[in-house]
């Protein structure tokens, strides 16, 4: 397979035959092509950023005589030859699996599983106009196998990718453990005997900064770990990021100066944040502190300080700077602008420098199940990754990782700061979070 007819004169990506010859079956131009080109094909267009369901659609748009439901089968039947062979034996199970999808699914939604199905069985690899390709099999069980695991809800796993798993929001809060540091460490901001760590982290952690020679890359323990800011439940946008970065002058200095009444403050908004029941990604405090004895310390010079004020003071401003952009273009009361994101961290604690654990954490199994869980259940949430793109991708399973596609965008410049811009995301994805947050 060769490069050369998956672009137009333009450079833009396309299928080197007409649409019809993929996705309908009625057409004779469908009958010229072995099934196993059509997916080569197909996956290596997708796997270029084409859209097929907008081919789709336009395709339907021109030629209105053609039946919605006839394409959808086409797509659906294509996902059953995935998951089962073509041998006579698996024959009741294609025919059942393939009903049971075009009983349940949209064509829009029929396409995307389709897509994520394709895009986990294929990979390319372009070496000048050649084009190599790598397949893998994924076998279902048999639909007996199906309902005697699931009974009557196996109708719902078909119509999820292979490695789809059921996570609820109540499975969340029951998985998570990290409120058990709340009683313990209560207004702590800084400590150096104190270690924040989650139960099921502490021996990894403990071996990883004894073993660690460079003490950049050491956790900080003494600092509150951070496995997410704000609400990931209810946010509009998450940004998924690497670690809770370290300013002496800020997580220790400024945190040990605090007066007590921020410190109660900030460190409240800290535990309802671990419990996942945080009202946003900054406090809100409807009157703020104006005692010049109170607020002398934090460096805010407007008069009134609040709990927000102490947090930014405490993170460096960093993340309210890299947010400021689209509230310039959204001009939005901070309280409701702030109450749509969430920060997710891939890992939860404090360092220097970044660097990856030897081993995936018990806390990061977690996050894996948030993000499970907030991929399929929060069609309208967007994702947004700045930096460390590979290791979240090696750390989320490939159904949601795939799965998130449509609605993750990507930063430009991984080595600069996080900024949500549209100088480091691009017009339109910085305009696509805009329009998110209306």
């Amino acid at each position: 397979m060769t490069g050369d007819s998956f672009y137009s004169s333009n450079g833009k990506i396309k299928l080197p035959n007409h649409i019809k010859a993929y996705v309908d079956d009625f057409c004779y131009e469908y009958s010229l092509i072995c099934q196993e080109t059509k997916l080569l094909h197909l996956g290596f267009a997708i796997h270029n950023g084409y859209d097929l369901y907008k081919g789709i659609s336009d395709y339907l748009d021109n030629h209105p005589e053609i039946s919605e439901d006839s394409i959808k089968a086409t797509i659906c039947r294509y996902i059953t030859s995935f998951r089962y062979s073509e041998d006579k034996l698996f024959y009741v199970d294609r025919e059942g699996m393939t009903s049971a999808l075009i009983d349940q699914l949209s064509l829009e939604e029929a396409t995307e599983l389709f897509v994520i199905e394709l895009r986990m069985r294929f990979s390319y690899k372009v070496q000048g106009n050649k084009i190599d390709v790598s397949q893998h099999y994924d076998r279902w069980p048999t639909l007996n196998e199906l309902v005697k695991k699931y009974g009557e809800g196996y109708i719902n796993i078909v119509t999820k990718p292979t490695g789809y798993k059921k996570i609820t929001e109540q499975d969340i809060k029951e998985l998570n453990h990290w409120p058990t540091l709340i009683n313990d460490y209560y207004q702590d901001l800084y400590s150096e005997t104190n270690e924040h760590i989650y139960p099921e982290d502490y021996d990894i952690i403990k071996t990883f900064n004894e073993k660690e020679k460079n003490n950049d890359y050491k956790i900080i323990t003494g600092v509150p770990a951070e496995p997410w800011q704000g609400n990931p439940l209810n946010a509009k946008v998450i940004i998924l990021s690497l670690n809770p970065g370290y300013v002496e002058k800020c997580n220790k200095d400024k945190s040990l100066e605090l007066h007590p009444h921020f410190r109660d403050g900030v460190w409240s908004e800290k535990a309802i944040t671990l419990k996942l029941e945080a009202d946003g990604f900054l406090p809100y405090q409807q009157n703020g502190y104006t005692d010049q004895s109170v607020i002398e310390r934090i460096g805010i010079n407007n008069g009134i300080a609040g709990y927000a004020d102490a947090m930014n003071v405490i993170g460096d401003f960093y993340w309210y700077d890299c947010l400021q952009d689209l509230n310039i273009e959204l001009r939005q009361d901070e309280y409701k602008f702030f109450k749509n994101f969430a920060l997710v961290q891939y890992c939860a604690y404090t360092s220097k420098k970044f660097k990856a654990l030897p081993q995936i954490l018990p806390s990061q199994e977690l996050t894996k199940d948030l993000i499970r869980y907030i991929t399929y259940n929060k069609p309208d949430t967007l994702f947004v990754i700045m930096r460390g793109l590979a290791m979240w991708k090696k750390l989320l399973d490939t159904d949601v990782w795939l799965k998130m596609q449509n609605r993750l965008i990507r930063g430009n410049n991984p080595h600069s700061k996080q900024y949500l811009s549209k100088n480091m995301l691009g017009e339109s994805n910085f305009q696509r979070i805009v329009d998110a947050l209306k």
